[in-house]
């Protein structure tokens, strides 16, 4: 009996050598299962990050060197009519705002108009929604009194509602003052329904 356990012992003794291995060698593994993914999902969003930056950027420079011609609308030499201007604009996500600030910086120089935009004003907000609406808000300085001189205050309005519908996107303008809805501007009642385009006050 006691030989019959000594014959035993080697192979006892190898197969826990071999349990112990195969042990050892699962546990690595399971090692190396546990940092691999951690690498590579770190290597893979700095990758990601660094590729999206770089396209952003090119946008961007690209959209810059963009040029886009818009209308704007001035008043004549008379200050009784209202006379488009074609002008080239660098082409912005803000075009509507982009163009807006176009009308107030006034007409060329090179051509006989009027401006028709108080100096001093500034284009605070403007909101186009859906359904055709755009809003507009401007500083006080839009509606002081006698502050467009010549021009009447309808050339006033109806250069900033001709000049915002030219776009798909907008079909009624209408005003705020400082964040409040104005009774008229001048002559031009505001208690009704926004303005839309009025092409009889275009020079033919």
């Amino acid at each position: 009996m006691y030989t019959g356990l000594k014959d035993c012992c080697p192979i006892i003794s190898f197969l826990a050598a071999a349990v112990m291995c195969a042990l050892f060698l699962t546990g690595c593994g399971m090692l190396g299962k546990q940092d691999k993914p951690v690498v590579e999902t770190e290597t893979n969003l700095a990758s990601e990050n660094i590729e999206t930056m770089g396209e952003s950027s090119g946008e961007n420079i690209e959209a810059q060197g963009e040029t886009i011609e818009v209308v704007l609308y001035f008043a004549d030499k008379e200050g009784k009519k209202l006379v488009p201007e074609n002008r080239k604009i660098k082409k912005v996500e803000g075009l509507a705002r982009a163009t807006i600030n176009e009308l107030i910086k006034g007409p060329s120089t090179e051509s006989d108009l009027l401006p028709t935009i108080p100096q001093g004003t500034v284009l605070k907000d403007i909101n186009i929604k859906d359904d055709g609406l755009c809003i507009v808000d401007f500083n006080r300085k839009l509606i002081e009194k006698n502050s467009t001189g010549v021009i009447p205050e309808e050339l006033t309005v109806y250069s900033i509602v001709n000049t915002l519908t030219q776009f798909p996107a907008v079909e009624r303008v209408k005003f705020r003052i400082e964040g409040q809805n104005p009774d008229s501007i001048g002559s031009v009642s505001l208690n009704d329904s926004p303005l839309m385009e009025n092409s009889s006050l275009i020079k033919k």
